[in-house]
């Protein structure tokens, strides 16, 4: 789950450079902070795809034990 909050607040904070590269400043540095930020999304989302799947096992296996019992 503090991988998902890290996420939200990175795309949070990436809107005000958003906004600029976008908008009427046109602002190209703006544009390479957005850039480096959207890989960190993509690290981050891949954590978040392995802990989900990590989770989901772990969950798989202690249903299967309780049925076996």
């Amino acid at each position: 789950m503090e991988l998902y909050k890290e996420l939200k607040q990175l795309v949070e904070e990436m809107e005000t450079d958003v906004t600029e590269f976008y908008g009427k400043k046109k602002n190209s540095t703006a544009g390479t902070r957005v850039r480096v930020n959207l890989q960190r999304v993509r690290e981050l989302a891949f954590g978040i795809r392995l802990e989900i799947s990590k989770i989901k096992k772990e969950r798989k296996k202690e249903k299967d034990a309780t049925r076996n019992n």
